[in-house]
């Protein structure tokens, strides 16, 4: 469509998107994984209650990511030791395991989540994700884009500040 409607101004790139149902997800997830560590891709991980044992299963199948460049779907705006932290979760179950860690690009939650997303963004500028793996909260998020949301308004920064919903903090 043509005009200068919202679509005029902000038209979506197409991308690949691979749905599976699986057996076990966090071995599947942890397959993805591996093999993504082995082409030196950009990589966004996430948090949550159950992907701890998908990169205990990528560690263990693939060692070596010292050519990948690993990001963050999302973080709490916590200290990074903090226990909420989805980079003391990463760091804990991956990046402390491997033989040669990847290139971390950790979102700075500590310094508050204006500040931090301001950051990320910057960072992330020019990057194209080769994998992104992302959970769903109990309440339908994922990657901190909770339902109804004001972020999901966003169509220019690559991170924004959000608040959670409905998780139990």
């Amino acid at each position: 469509p043509g005009g200068d409607g919202p679509l005029a101004r902000a038209r979506p790139r197409r991308v690949n998107v691979d749905l599976r149902v699986v057996e076990d997800p966090a071995d599947a997830a942890g397959l993805l994984l591996a093999e993504a560590a082995t082409s030196g891709a950009h990589v966004a991980v996430c948090g949550g209650t159950t992907v701890g044992r998908a990169y205990a299963v990528a560690a263990r199948r693939q060692p070596r990511w010292r050519d990948v460049q690993l990001w963050f779907g999302d973080d709490r705006a916590v200290p990074p030791y903090d226990p909420r932290s989805n980079y003391r979760l990463v760091r804990d179950t991956l990046i402390d395991v491997l033989e040669s860690p990847p290139e971390v690009h950790r979102i700075r939650g500590e310094k508050g989540a204006e500040e931090a997303a301001a950051l990320y963004d910057a960072e992330l500028e020019g990057v194209t994700l080769d994998l992104a793996l992302n959970g769903i909260g109990v309440d339908g998020h994922t990657a901190s884009l909770f339902p109804d949301a004001p972020a999901l308004s966003e169509t220019k920064r690559r991170a924004v500040a959000a608040e959670a919903g409905l998780e139990p903090f």
